[in-house]
């Protein structure tokens, strides 16, 4: 079986912690973490934090490499990535998004995809 790469678009506070859970309970490796990031110093700090992963800040390579995908960014920023995300997107990959106050059928219809799951994580 293939290596599973989930990649976290957005690398703030909830993605680390989700990201940190993961590896605490041995359902991910740092390697098979990969963060979609802008900025160079929190790029560094992820390198830093989880050692192994993977950090850029071109979107087209985090969605290629990915089987999964978590939405771990603001809602504003994820309505101005939307529409270079839906491009992106192949049928085999699955969405978690963690934007708060965008409804399942808005990311739905945003990223042209049913294939989308929204939670509400509680750190």
């Amino acid at each position: 079986m293939a290596i599973q790469i989930v990649t976290f678009i957005g690398g703030g506070q909830m993605a680390q912690a989700l990201a940190s859970g993961a590896i605490a309970a041995s359902v991910l490796t740092a390697e098979q973490l990969l963060f979609v990031e802008p900025s160079p110093s929190q790029q560094q700090h992820l390198r830093d934090r989880f050692a192994g992963c993977r950090v850029t800040d071109r979107l087209a390579q985090g969605v290629a490499e990915a089987t999964r995908l978590v939405l771990s960014v603001k809602p504003h920023v994820l309505k101005e990535l939307a529409p270079q995300l839906a491009g992106l997107l192949q049928p085999q990959h699955l969405l978690v998004s963690i934007a708060a106050g965008i409804s399942l059928e808005k990311l739905q219809s945003l990223l042209g995809t049913r294939r989308v799951v929204r939670v509400m994580p509680n750190t």
